[in-house]
């Protein structure tokens, strides 16, 4: 009897563990690239193909969300006890035509592995973030724009998507077939359907110059106006104010150029050091003013000239901290109307110094107006403040809303508007005042979405009560 028991306690222990059914599992947390908004979703469900979204979507019981490379920081990704579908493993390109400049991918691939496929055929994308990481899926979910000074928002160079509405139903979407999707699926955080593929225009990859002069905030605009924008040779351009004192700018620009390479690196590998050091001093609040004194000495005399895709494929690993940390560093962003620059940044001034906010850069972009998407953050021309913060990981919450709720009270009395990927920190109140569209766009969402099956923390705090 022993020699019986034992056999059948081995025979037990030998076999795989029992897979549990999907309701029987533990919920699991997901978590977006600042560490401030974990969600407890019931699953995460990473599909290989559009049919398996569609059976998802179809058999779906509970909110779905989708989650690209997880970098919108507000819990844009999920929705509590919802499904999240990870687009990950969607990560193809399915056509180049090289003839046209037309790509067709996944939108689960990141811009990094895009821009990989196309820079042998001389080929380089047109908007993206500052960053190749993002996935192309969450750049369209957000409209991204980028350092480009002519094509910028990205849905300026969409040629189509395919989407899988609520239904579960294959829509293809331009501005000229099913376009209420095309305008509102861009920019439109998920809630309108799985953008699962998407045709984006090209243009030849070029070897481009960098160039960094300081200006001060009364000379910015002038400058900008009479020597960037006209300048049909520019691809990227920045600025960056100096966070410690307000009234001195460090214009970047990249210039089309044919000189000889200075670095043969069509793509980039790895960590840029030298940002990651930099951005490690600017956590210090001693250190950041000895780094605005350097940093712009050095980056005036380099005269660099690279390839286009190597400074496209830089990696947002360069913005972590060397060693685990309590702090992690946060994004905001305000677009002010070109007029109201020089007030905004007084006002930012004010804010950041009487908060002690721990802001350790900000970077201004030009902005053109957005005639097209359903829920526009820029739509007049505008200059974006991108500003990149470090707070705690511990009681962030409150602490963070009060400062932020006044950046937007500010934004919004001079007719801006904020971006949407970042922290839920504004009023429902401000939400509604910042996006005037946003009537329009729940109209549509419930005529294709009639019992909102697709929903994010975006959609709970702002929009759910409306529907």
């Amino acid at each position: 009897m022993k020699k019986l028991l034992l056999s059948l306690t081995l025979l037990f222990l030998s076999l795989p563990p029992l897979a549990l059914r999907a309701d029987e599992a533990d919920p699991v947390i997901i978590e977006e690239i600042s560490e401030l908004s974990p969600t407890r979703v019931k699953k995460i469900i990473a599909p290989v193909s559009t049919k398996e979204i569609q059976e998802i979507i179809k058999e779906a019981k509970v909110p779905l969300s989708i989650a690209g490379a997880r970098c919108s920081q507000g819990g844009q990704i999920a929705y509590e006890d919802g499904i999240v579908i990870d687009m990950s493993k969607l990560n193809d390109v399915i056509e180049l035509d090289t003839k046209n400049n037309i790509v067709t991918v996944q939108t689960g691939i990141t811009w990094k592995k895009l821009i990989e496929h196309i820079d042998p055929h001389g080929l380089s994308v047109r908007c993206m973030q500052s960053y190749s990481d993002f996935s192309v899926g969450g750049t369209l979910s957000v409209n991204a724009h980028g350092r480009t000074v002519h094509d910028d928002p990205i849905i300026s160079t969409v040629q189509s998507i395919t989407i899988i509405n609520a239904q579960g139903n294959l829509i293809e979407a331009s501005r000229t077939q099913n376009s209420d999707y095309f305008y509102n699926a861009i920019g439109g955080y998920g809630l309108v359907g799985v953008i699962v593929q998407a045709k984006l225009r090209l243009r030849p990859s070029t070897k481009i110059k960098y160039e960094a002069v300081k200006k001060s905030l009364d000379e910015y605009k002038k400058y900008f106006f009479e020597e960037i924008l006209p300048d049909k040779t520019v691809r990227l351009q920045s600025a960056y104010l100096c966070p410690v004192y307000f009234d001195q700018l460090l214009c970047a620009t990249w210039r089309k150029t044919a000189e000889p390479v200075t670095d043969s690196k069509r793509l980039r590998k790895g960590i840029d050091w030298l940002e990651r050091i930099g951005v490690v001093l600017s956590r210090s609040s001693f250190l950041r003013r000895i780094r605005s004194l350097f940093v712009p000495y050095y980056l005036t005399k380099q005269k660099a000239v690279i390839y286009e895709n190597s400074e496209k494929t830089r990696t947002i690993q360069s913005l972590k901290p060397f060693f685990k940390s309590s702090k992690t560093g946060i994004l905001q962003e305000y677009f002010i109307p070109i007029k109201h620059f020089e007030s905004f940044t007084e006002e930012l001034k004010k804010i950041i110094k009487k908060y002690e906010v721990n802001l350790l850069n900000i970077g201004i972009r030009y902005v053109e107006a957005d005639k097209e998407s359903a829920l526009p953050y820029a739509p007049q021309d505008s200059f974006a403040f991108v500003l990149y913060m470090e707070v705690a990981k511990s009681h962030h919450q409150e602490n963070n809303k009060i400062w932020t709720q006044k950046l937007v009270d500010q934004a919004l009395r001079l007719g801006g508007r904020y971006y949407l990927p970042y922290h839920l920190y504004p009023t429902k109140k401000q939400f509604e005042k910042a996006y005037p569209e946003l009537d329009e766009f729940l109209t549509f969402k419930k005529s294709i979405d009639p019992e909102g099956k697709f929903r994010n923390s975006l959609f709970k705090k702002y929009l759910e009560a409306e529907y």
